[in-house]
């Protein structure tokens, strides 16, 4: 319940309308979790039309990660788990180690210098669309990357020779 009340302060910071739907997916999900994941979908569809970046290396971007998307990650957390979560607020390393992971921080930093390098380099390429795509290459090179020994090996051509 907590972090339903920093995303409507957050939300009222951000001039979002779509904080008058908190109060309802809570509501909703202490009456059936289903229904509460039904009603944040609305919630985030409604957060993101009102919320909009124009660069990722920007003041606005930090602030819009900060105060919209950190809490309405963390008011799902808090319906997906329910409402008694005393326990889940305890860091245990396992939990801890995703945050500290090299490759986590080699993602962030390798992304943030490439947008840098663009930005700084060839002002022209520097526009919304190129943006996306530049994080989603990254995204999927860094998670083939990290889940190349799960990913069960094929052989296409009978064998090897």
């Amino acid at each position: 319940m907590i972090w339903g009340i920093i995303a409507v302060i957050a939300g009222l910071i951000l001039r979002s309308k779509a904080i008058v739907l908190i109060p309802l997916v809570y509501l909703l999900a202490r009456k059936d979790r289903d229904l509460g994941l039904i009603a944040y979908f609305f919630y985030a569809v409604a957060l993101m039309n009102d919320v909009f970046v124009r660069d990722v290396l920007s003041f606005e971007t930090a602030k819009t990660i900060l105060l919209g998307a950190f809490p309405a990650l963390m008011v799902l957390r808090e319906i997906l788990i329910g409402m008694e979560f005393r326990e889940s607020y305890k860091f245990k390393k396992p939990e801890m180690e995703v945050f500290l992971d090299l490759r986590v921080w080699a993602f962030i930093l390798t992304l943030l210098g490439l947008m840098s390098i663009v930005k700084l380099r060839y002002e022209y390429l520097y526009t919304p669309e190129n943006q996306v795509s530049v994080a989603t290459g990254l995204a999927i090179i860094f998670l083939l990357l990290a889940f190349r020994e799960d990913v069960k090996r094929l052989e296409i051509f009978g064998g090897r020779r």
